[in-house]
């Protein structure tokens, strides 16, 4: 029996013209080589994944990608995984091998989680240096994950979406980051979802998904849409 389609859906899609009319016009933009990250948000159960969901089988009709990847609430046992699953899901999909996504396994979400035995051990000094040289693995895996969106997308305009960000892990976030201060000359779009009462109060301890937030915001990287009841 064949694996269902990710944007397979049997209900009907109604009342939400508004906000597909805003992603297929960001969509447009992407395939003419300009691309964008978007945040979506609202309320649990408001229909945020059925949008995606919808909007990825438009894309996919206009012979565009779809990726889809998932944060989970109990955490993430493989950093990055949600980005670099929606990778490999699509290359299956497509039956190629894209091949991402082990080399980040001994990368932890975190540098200062980063397991001992990648530090190794010795003075201040040499562990300073193995923390900077995972640093610049970390960048070099990002860029990595960069050029294999960027691949695909010279053969058809890509759509990457997230959902659950709100359950995203530090390098994960990270790597999106990264991703959407990088692809304003590409054909690809980036977007995300996540609970809006999931977010902190700014006069309260920062979040991780806060903080990326403000800095999209600060570098003026994404454009953020609400969905609401």
């Amino acid at each position: 029996m064949p694996e269902k389609n990710i944007t397979e859906d049997r209900t009907e899609f109604v009342d939400r013209e508004g906000e597909m009319a805003v992603l297929e016009s960001m969509f447009e933009q992407a395939k003419m080589g300009t691309g964008s990250i978007l945040m979506l948000y609202g309320e649990i159960g408001v229909g945020k994944t059925r949008l995606m969901m919808e909007f990825g089988k438009r894309v996919e009709e206009q012979g565009g990608a779809f990726l889809y990847g998932k944060c989970n609430s109990y955490g993430e046992e493989v950093p990055y995984a949600p980005i670099t699953d929606a990778l490999e899901n699509y290359s299956r999909s497509i039956e190629t091998e894209i091949g991402i996504g082990m080399g980040l396994m001994g990368f932890a979400e975190d540098e200062e989680a980063a397991p001992t035995g990648l530090m190794g051990l010795g003075s201040r000094e040499e562990r300073a240096g193995n923390v900077a040289g995972l640093m610049i693995e970390k960048e070099n895996m990002f860029r990595d994950v960069l050029e294999q969106l960027k691949e695909v997308s010279e053969k058809k305009p890509l759509v990457l979406f997230i959902d659950d960000i709100q359950w995203a892990g530090k390098g994960t976030l990270q790597m999106l980051s990264f991703l959407g201060a990088s692809i304003s000359d590409s054909r690809i779009m980036i977007c995300t979802s996540h609970r809006s009462d999931e977010i902190p109060n700014r006069d309260e301890e920062k979040s991780p998904l806060l903080e990326t937030i403000e800095l999209l915001s600060k570098e003026k990287m994404y454009r953020s849409m609400e969905l609401k009841p």
